[in-house]
C-alpha cells in the first residue's frame, strides 16, 4: 500500500501569531493513542507551559487536556510574542514527555479574529474547551475533570471554572494591554 503524502494545513501569515494575540491550538496524539493522560503527565505539561510562558512571553489562560487531544487557549503579552516558534518549542518538549506516543505532525489552530477577542466570545470559546470533557461523557460538569486549568504566571490560582475567572482574566488582561 502506498504512503500517503503528509499534506500540510493552510497558515496565515507569520504575522497573525505575533504580538498580543489569541490561538486556539489543538494537538492530537497521533493514531489518537490513549493512556498516556496520567496526573504525572499533567505535572510534566504545566511545567512545559509555564517555562515556555517565561521565554516567549504567552499565557495559557485555559487548556484542556483530553484522552487524545490537547487544547490550548494561548495568548501573546507582548508585541513581540510569536506563538509559532512557541507552538514548536511546546510541541518538541511535549513529544519528548509523551514518548512514545507523539503529537501528529502539525497541529490544527485558530488566530482569534478582533471580535472573537471581545470577552462574551472569548467566554464562549473558554466553555467550549472547558467542556469538552462534557461533551465526551467523561464527566458530568466541567469541574468534575481535573486535567483541565490556566497557566498564567501573575494568576497563579487562575482557574476557568471559577465563577471569578472572567473579571480576573480581564482586569489583568487589560492592565497589561495599558
Amino acid at each position: 500500500m502506498a504512503e500517503t503524502p503528509h499534506r500540510h494545513l493552510p497558515r496565515l501569515s507569520s504575522e497573525s501569531y505575533r504580538g498580543f494575540r489569541f490561538v486556539h491550538w489543538t494537538m492530537t496524539i497521533s493514531e489518537r493513542k490513549i493512556g498516556w493522560l496520567t496526573p504525572e503527565y499533567q505535572a510534566g505539561f504545566r511545567d512545559i507551559l509555564t517555562s515556555a510562558t517565561s521565554s516567549h512571553g504567552i499565557v495559557i489562560p485555559t487548556y484542556c487536556l483530553m484522552p487524545d487531544h490537547i487544547h490550548i487557549l494561548a495568548a501573546g503579552t507582548h508585541a513581540t510574542a510569536n506563538q509559532k516558534l512557541w507552538s514548536r518549542a511546546v510541541r518538541r518538549e511535549l513529544n519528548l514527555l509523551l514518548n512514545p506516543a507523539k503529537l501528529q505532525r502539525q497541529p490544527y489552530d485558530h488566530v482569534l479574529r478582533p471580535e472573537e477577542q471581545k470577552a462574551d466570545s472569548f467566554a464562549t470559546l473558554v466553555y467550549y474547551i472547558c467542556n469538552n470533557p462534557v461533551r465526551a461523557r467523561l464527566v458530568a460538569n466541567a469541574q468534575e475533570w481535573s486535567y483541565s486549568g490556566a497557566v498564567v504566571p501573575d494568576l497563579p490560582n487562575l482557574q476557568p471554572h471559577s465563577s471569578t475567572f472572567h473579571e480576573c482574566w480581564w482586569d489583568w488582561w487589560n492592565h497589561l494591554q495599558a
